[in-house]
């Protein structure tokens, strides 16, 4: 176990559980349904909409990774834990992920009013889509069962 993520769940922020491939598959599923709608919704008037689904959809792929590995989240870690302990087991995830502060601020900024930029460009939501395909992309390439 990698020492970073054996802080994560020391200071409970994920932790271990089994193996589910049904759950990967429905993350999984759930992560690539979210990136044909948010693509759907980005050339129509619902940006917010958009980009909260390819947000999902980069927190379902990772969600997808920790399962693999025998981990998740926890209500005290949140959607950071689920990228943080992904970019901690994948190094090609961690790569994708340096810029993920600023679309966490902006989906928080959504979600919880009060942060002056609520407005988003279709530069914003296009960078959170390409973003999600990525991080999807190599999940698959990692996700491997043996039967």
């Amino acid at each position: 176990m990698h020492d970073d993520v054996s802080k994560l769940i020391r200071d409970q922020k994920i932790e271990e559980i089994s193996t589910s491939r049904e759950t990967i598959q429905v993350l999984l599923d759930d992560a690539t349904r979210h990136i044909a709608s948010s693509q759907t919704l980005a050339v129509s008037a619902d940006m917010h909409g958009a980009f909260q689904l390819a947000y999902d959809s980069t927190r379902k792929s990772c969600a997808a990774l920790l399962n693999y590995y025998g981990y998740r989240a926890t209500n005290r870690g949140g959607h950071f834990a689920v990228f943080d302990c992904a970019g901690k087991l994948i190094d090609s995830i961690s790569d994708e992920l340096d810029g993920l502060q600023e679309t966490r601020r902006l989906r928080n900024a959504m979600e919880y009013p009060g942060d002056t930029r609520l407005f988003l460009n279709s530069d914003d939501v296009s960078e959170a889509i390409d973003l999600a395909v990525r991080v999807r992309r190599i999940a698959r390439s990692v996700l491997t069962f043996e039967d």
